[in-house]
């Protein structure tokens, strides 16, 4: 059930309360609001077609009977919902969800393992893609079904060019539904976020878009060629200078999917070449299990140098990601969780094969959710991240209104100083560690008492960050668990440090001070970096209860 949404706060309300509580319970977020309100409606506002579709799914996923719970049953019927409804629920902890496992497998699920395409389908599509090669291409083979999400499903296949040469692919196909399917649970997602209020209606506009952008595959095919050109060292002499390799070592260990030459994506059908190794997610369960049932230290000490140097190449893409995001191009993946993070499960390799293994570090796939800020939107991002690290309301708010629509714009402005006010008394909690719980506890507030939204570029940059984080987060809590039991079993204590995102954000911020001082001030950017630096290098100063970044 919604809990009461908090009313007014004053100043003194905001001092006298911690960022949870202005943050709110998830059941008082408005995201997951908008999701509770739409599912409320969501069966019976949808057309004939699509409500045939998740009982077909409930019954395909699901035996329903005694004894199965409500949300193994749910969880089902959403796995024949629309692309909408399935990336929102995506999106969602699925940390939140712990008392009800079922509905939680579910959830995590809906990543790639949903209904497939039809054969025809996809052999009418595999068709076209021979047909427009110019004699080129002789066949295409389906050898394997990797994963069905919701709005495409990838197959790995074996290609037969005419002079009788093969090639392994992965040939990504869109759901021929997913766009017009899409655009029928618009209307119910709209009515929710009108009925939800707290500017959930222009944050919603932006989301969609976002989606839409998706269902052409012509889109990703660009993403995934400035992909491989921003995540790959080679292409940027920023990577190899000694300051940075000294504290990140080489970034050879990063790597990014890549289109296969030669053949012209469609709206409908792309081609890539095929990444080795397993995502990240299988890759974690496996060695936790592994860690956990062996009882050998030298597979203890493998396990723990393979998992060292998988959080390694996290760490490295969180300062690539980071740099290109706010500084270079602009350009960021914005979907990086566990799933779409390929790596290859080196601990039982020779020498080598692990230095002929292309799969060695870690390489992104999934580009279908990437975004490209410009110039006056990357300046805007920066003063609202540096601001919000560094305690900075006044900074904050300078960069967070000028990315607000002309309707919230002047809801902001109308707030006046009021607003500021609540947002300096916000600021004035917490240390670096609490920065995310900051911008989250500001933008809540602005949501919940001045229907302000959440602008596009914050919303984006925001998730998917955090998605990243959880990633860095999960890999090394795997790598403490194998640690702990490496010395209880004798083995000798590593002095592992291992680096952070917020370290990464910092130096990325150093290496373009003179960047950073055109977009917030020549003293606000060295401020800001002195602060940052200042607490990094003083860890014991901050609160054992720190929330995490």
């Amino acid at each position: 059930p919604a809990a009461p949404v908090p009313g007014h706060m004053s100043v003194d309300e905001i001092r006298n309360a911690s960022l949870g509580d202005i943050i709110g319970t998830a059941a008082q977020d408005t995201q997951l609001q908008l999701i509770k309100t739409a599912l409320t409606k969501y069966f019976k506002d949808m057309p004939l077609m699509d409500q045939r579709a998740m009982l077909a799914a409930g019954t395909r996923f699901c035996v329903h009977g005694e004894g199965v719970s409500q949300g193994a049953k749910l969880g089902a019927i959403l796995k024949g919902a629309g692309p909408v409804m399935q990336k929102m629920l995506q999106g969602l902890d699925p940390s939140m969800f712990a008392g009800n496992p079922d509905f939680q497998l579910a959830l995590g699920d809906m990543k790639d393992k949903l209904a497939p395409i039809s054969q025809d389908v996809i052999q009418a599509y595999l068709f076209d893609v021979v047909k427009n090669s110019n004699g080129q291409i002789k066949g295409i083979v389906v050898d394997k079904a990797l994963g069905a999400a919701s709005v495409a499903q990838a197959l790995k296949c074996t290609i037969t060019y005419a002079n009788g040469t093969t090639k392994d692919a992965v040939v990504k196909i869109l759901r021929p539904d997913a766009a017009m399917r899409a655009q029928r649970e618009k209307r119910v997602f709209e009515d929710a976020a009108r009925e939800v209020g707290n500017g959930m209606e222009l944050t919603f506009q932006g989301q969609f878009a976002g989606i839409m952008e998706e269902l052409d595959l012509r889109k990703e095919a660009e993403n995934v060629k400035i992909g491989n050109r921003v995540y790959h060292h080679e292409n940027r002499k920023d990577y190899s200078k000694p300051a940075l390799t000294e504290s990140y070592g080489s970034f050879s260990n990063v790597h990014s999917m890549k289109m296969v030459d030669g053949i012209e994506p469609s709206i409908n059908v792309m081609v890539l070449e095929q990444v080795q190794g397993n995502t990240l997610e299988n890759y974690l369960r496996d060695v936790g299990q592994l860690s956990r049932e062996t009882a050998d230290i030298d597979t203890l000490d493998k396990l723990y140098d393979d998992v060292k140097g998988k959080y390694e190449a996290l760490v490295n893409l969180a300062y690539m990601w980071t740099n290109e995001g706010l500084f270079a191009e602009g350009f960021y993946h914005g979907d990086i969780h566990k799933g779409n993070i390929m790596t290859s499960y080196s601990w039982d390799m020779t020498e080598e094969m692990k230095a002929n293994d292309p799969g060695k570090g870690i390489t992104l796939i999934d580009f279908g959710n990437a975004s490209k800020l410009n110039k006056a939107e990357r300046a805007n991002v920066i003063q609202v991240v540096a601001g919000t690290a560094t305690r900075d309301a006044g900074l904050f708010a300078k960069g967070f209104r000028e990315l607000l629509s002309a309707d919230s714009r002047a809801k902001f402005d109308a707030a006046g100083n009021d607003l500021k006010e609540q947002l300096a008394a916000i600021f004035e909690k917490g240390t670096l560690q609490d920065t995310a719980a900051r911008m989250s506890a500001a933008l809540k507030l602005m949501q919940r008492e001045y229907q302000i939204e959440v602008p596009g570029p914050i919303h984006n940059f925001l998730e998917s960050q955090r998605r990243l984080q959880v990633a860095m987060d999960e890999t090394l809590s795997t790598l403490d668990a194998i640690e702990v039991k490496r010395e209880n079993m004798g083995g000798v204590p590593t002095e592992y440090k291992p680096g952070s995102m917020m370290k990464c954000i910092t130096d990325v911020v150093k290496q373009h001070l003179y960047t950073a001082m055109k977009s917030i001030g020549a003293g606000k950017a060295k401020d800001c970096y002195q602060k940052i630096k200042g607490e990094l290098e003083a860890p014991e100063a901050l609160p054992a209860n720190a929330i995490r970044v």
